[in-house]
């Protein structure tokens, strides 16, 4: 009986015990889930508690168990009905709000979160025998809750990056630190990063923060390439920034570009507005500082030409663009402008530049759609809801071809004083002078028609010493000619031995006597001209014999040196050896000798008058009268016009023999064939190069026709890149480095300078700086100096308005005080430019 009482009792305390302790825990367990955790977790992430009641009442129902059943009945001591044992469910499902009074609660160290409330009842239910396999069941709910956090995350994330269109606009105009100048001229794509790159706010609204511009380039971020993020439209169509600030950044002391004040500028902020700038496949934003003299009380920007004249060519070339009235457009678009190849026309440039653009923009639009297209993708599935996507910004308009024409203008008319100093400072020993009427038909407007003749002066090198476009040849050279013989008196370079024309060089129209100055010169007649006078004597160019005739009148001129011959033959022969021919004869040497490899490794000379003159006898004599007949009886020549061609030109036969003491050839490399080194030549002879030239000039001008303004631009910059280009010739070519291809002089000249100092040698070895620019005129200017006009026909009776127009067009802003003005457009644009006279 004790026993069976001491069993009660003990039973009857640990049952006690045990329903405190599972009271004070579902107390705690209450608290925890309905009023603090429920709280934070509802403000922290919405929507979540929610879930993971749902997940525990499904799967309670799959065990047919009703949640927390067995726990409740434990805590109230009776049976609940079904209909309040649902309605209780139902009560404690549904999460309470609550607004705590701090900001972010603290978490108390016996508070538990959902895992810990979610074990505390497993634990209990296992003990309890409702939970057949609690660890089965627990490891679902757990991988369960762990995908419903990173859903949850997501769903934040995104309804943190994406607003509706209207409140987002409104809640960033008024919350961006950013001038209202710089609101109007920036993208809308740009406001937010650049306002938290550059500003902060002051007490009187927007201010820039100097402390944080440390270079001149930035970009703006990128869109982020995880899964869990909505990029927003400015991380795919933001645009890079430049900002040109030399006086703060590069420590140089400014002063004032105002005529008759040297006052030292200060810093006076920012300016309030950024220009946009052309690039090859998109557009940057551009801002600069402000520079305040308090001398003059002026205010000046640094972009402006005042200033960047003082800055060194170091800081200068950090510059990168050309500024123009509404846009600024890039140095490499620039670039792509100045080659002057068959087709490079403003047109197709601009074409190019569109493409670029429009492919750049349609593959950022791929990738911001993409991103979208993935998370409609998972809003669609039931993760979250489907978000609100913003449209993408439309595409920045690309200029108009003319526009392009513009800037490469200001290109021109910026390096105009290099271009001409380069051009005057070409000098030779063997010159040739030639003209051409194909490039006169490209001028157009109110110049068109006036200009006959373009003729040029070149060097054994293929370089132009000058060209000029006149009214006719003869007496209109004059100037031209005494032009460049004042070059070569300054310049202290002994003059040209040799002279080379296409005509006048004997008799009483001889191009000597303009050569007062020069009286040993030799004025020699090219040779293929001479040869181009025979064929007014034949019947048709189409004779069977025409072809035999010309070769045989080369002959009659020519014969090849021996040396050279000799040394070319046993190459030829070794080559012949070692390609499986077995002891060649002589004549199968020759006969396997082509054209190009005689004139590449043998140089040629002249047989004397008397020789030639006997030769060209013979070769007419034998091919007149019925000896010249094709298989139809028609002759090759007419015997009445061949005689008096042949009488004509007899006494040009001098004029074409070679100038004694003068080397022609000159050794520009070597080359085995078969084992043996033959020597590569290049000839100076005659004014071939100038007729490829002339080629290449017509091509300088794209298109049809072109006003005088473009025509000059176009033919400074051909002749200036076209010198560059044969300049290598000077140079052997087994001996030469390749050096980086650039057309820019004066930044050769300052890496030279830093090289010496550095490394103790020039970069450039065979650049030389060019001299002062002589005043010669160059092509239309020559032209309007014989006919009195200028560059624009009304300029004779027009006012100060209409020039002062004209000069801005062209980015002179300047006023010019006189009615009428009788000066050329060019020369006074560079006396703005570059302060010459």
């Amino acid at each position: 009986m004790e026993n069976h009482t001491r069993l009660a009792n003990q039973n009857h305390r640990i049952v006690y015990f045990g329903f405190l302790h599972s009271r004070i825990v579902a107390i705690l367990m209450y608290c925890s889930m309905f009023e603090e955790s429920r709280a934070i977790v509802s403000q922290k992430l919405s929507g979540r508690s929610k879930k993971i009641q749902d997940e525990w009442k499904r799967l309670c129902e799959k065990r047919n168990v009703v949640p927390g059943q067995q726990f409740h009945l434990l805590l109230s001591g009776r049976e609940l009905s079904p209909e309040a044992l649902r309605r209780k469910v139902r009560r404690i499902a549904t999460p309470k709000r609550v607004t705590p009074n701090l900001k972010q609660p603290s978490r108390s160290p016996a508070t538990a979160d959902d895992m810990r409330l979610l074990e505390a009842v497993q634990e209990f239910e296992v003990e309890s025998g409702v939970l057949q396999s609690p660890e089965v069941e627990i490891s679902k709910v757990r991988r369960k809750l762990l995908q419903e956090s990173v859903s949850a995350t997501t769903s934040a994330s995104i309804e943190h990056d994406l607003e509706a269109p209207s409140t987002a606009s409104r809640d960033t105009s008024d919350t961006l630190t950013v001038l209202a100048g710089w609101k109007k001229t920036l993208p809308d794509v740009d406001h937010k990063w650049i306002s938290e790159t550059f500003f902060r706010m002051g007490k009187r609204g927007p201010e820039f923060d100097f402390t944080k511009v440390s270079k001149l380039w930035y970009q703006p971020p990128q869109p982020s390439l995880s899964a869990s993020i909505l990029n927003k439209p400015d991380r795919y169509f933001a645009h890079r920034f430049f900002l040109w600030m030399p006086r703060h950044l590069f420590h140089m002391d400014l002063v004032c570009p105002q005529e008759e004040c040297n006052g030292k500028l200060t810093n006076a902020g920012v300016h309030q507005k950024t220009r946009m700038v052309l690039d090859v496949d998109s557009f940057y934003n551009m801002a600069g500082e402000y520079l305040s003299c308090p001398k003059c009380s002026k205010k000046v920007i640094s972009w402006s030409e005042g200033i960047l004249r003082q800055l060194d060519n170091t800081s200068r070339n950090q510059f990168p663009c050309i500024l123009t009235s509404k846009y600024a457009c890039d140095l490499r678009v620039v670039r792509l402008l100045r080659q002057r190849t068959l087709g490079n026309s403003s047109s197709a440039v601009s074409k190019v530049i569109e493409e670029q653009h429009g492919e750049k923009y349609v593959t950022s639009l791929e990738s911001y759609f993409s991103n979208c297209k993935s998370f409609q993708s998972s809003a669609h599935r039931g993760f979250f809801g489907i978000p609100h996507f913003q449209r993408p910004p439309p595409q920045p308009p690309v200029p108009r071809h003319r526009w392009f024409m513009k800037v490469y203008q200001l290109d021109v008319i910026n390096r105009l004083d290099y271009i001409k100093a380069s051009i005057t400072s070409q000098f030779g020993a063997i010159l040739k002078m030639d003209s051409t009427k194909k490039i006169t038909n490209k001028l157009a407007g109110h110049g068109r028609k006036t200009a006959m003749w373009a003729t040029n002066v070149g060097n054994e090198y293929g370089q132009i010493l000058m060209s000029v476009l006149t009214e006719g040849e003869g007496a209109s050279l004059r100037p031209m000619i005494e032009g460049i013989m004042s070059r070569y008196e300054k310049a202290a370079v002994d003059p040209p031995q040799v002279l080379y024309v296409d005509r006048d060089c004997c008799g009483p129209a001889t191009v000597h006597k303009y050569f007062e100055n020069w009286p040993n010169i030799s004025i020699r007649l090219d040779i293929w001209h001479f040869m181009r006078r025979f064929p007014s004597g034949c019947t048709t160019d189409k004779h069977p014999l025409y072809s035999i005739f010309m070769g045989k009148l080369s002959q009659c001129v020519f014969k090849w040196d021996e040396d050279d011959l000799q040394l070319l033959t046993t190459a030829k022969r070794e080559e012949m050896i070692l390609q499986g021919v077995v002891n060649p004869s002589e004549k199968d040497v020759r006969r396997n000798l082509s054209s190009t490899e005689l004139a590449l490794h043998c140089k040629r000379v002249t047989r004397g008058t008397e020789e030639t003159q006997t030769l060209i006898s013979g070769l007419i004599q034998s091919l007149d009268g019925p000896k010249g007949c094709d298989t139809l009886g028609v002759p090759l020549f007419e015997s009445e016009r061949i005689a008096e061609v042949w009488r004509v030109q007899q006494q040009h036969v001098s004029c074409i023999q070679d100038p004694e003491g003068v080397h022609l050839y000159t050794q520009t490399g070597t080359l085995k064939k078969g084992g043996v080194s033959l020597p590569v030549y290049r000839c100076a002879r005659g004014s071939t190069s100038l007729e490829s030239f002339h080629l290449h000039m017509n091509r300088f001008i794209p298109g049809t026709l072109a006003n005088d303004i473009n025509f000059q631009v176009f033919l400074l910059d051909g002749l200036f890149r076209w010198n560059l280009d044969r300049e290598a010739a000077a140079v052997r070519t087994d001996t030469r480095e390749r050096c980086p291809r650039t057309y820019s002089g004066p930044l050769k000249n300052s890496v030279n300078k830093l090289s010496l100092e550095i490394l103790g040698e020039p970069f450039f070895g065979d650049f030389r700086p060019p001299g002062m620019y002589t005043g010669e005129l160059i092509g239309i200017e020559y032209l309007y100096s014989q006919t009195g006009k200028g560059f624009f026909n009304a300029i004779q009776p027009c006012g100060t308005r209409r020039v002062a127009k004209t000069l801005k067009g062209f980015g002179c802003f300047c006023f010019v005080e006189e009615k009428r003005i009788y000066r050329f457009l060019w020369n006074a644009i560079a006396a703005f430019r570059f302060g010459t006279s």
